[in-house]
């Protein structure tokens, strides 16, 4: 304890914590996907393939594999003249 009563918490400890935390260590690894998006408050990636292998670095199992999704989810929707498409790159 420190000199004000309160615990000190140690880089490595508090880095186990962390990895506890993210799913990233072993014992925590999600199940499946929908187990990750479920736990965490946000995946934040610069391009759809990165959201994938985060997702896929939480996941157990020694591949890690995202299940391929479902061919509606990626089908591209028409869009009409004048209106955006609601996708903006920064």
């Amino acid at each position: 304890m420190g000199d004000d009563g309160r615990r000190h918490i140690r880089t490595a400890e508090r880095r186990h914590r962390l990895a506890l935390r993210q799913r990233l260590v072993g014992a925590a690894r999600a199940g499946s996907p929908e187990d990750v998006a479920a736990s965490l408050v946000a995946l934040h990636g610069t391009d759809p393939a990165t959201v994938h292998l985060a997702v896929g670095a939480r996941l157990a199992g020694a591949a890690g594999l995202v299940p391929r999704p479902r061919a509606a989810a990626h089908a591209v929707r028409p869009t009409r003249p004048g209106r955006s498409s609601g996708c903006r790159r920064h």
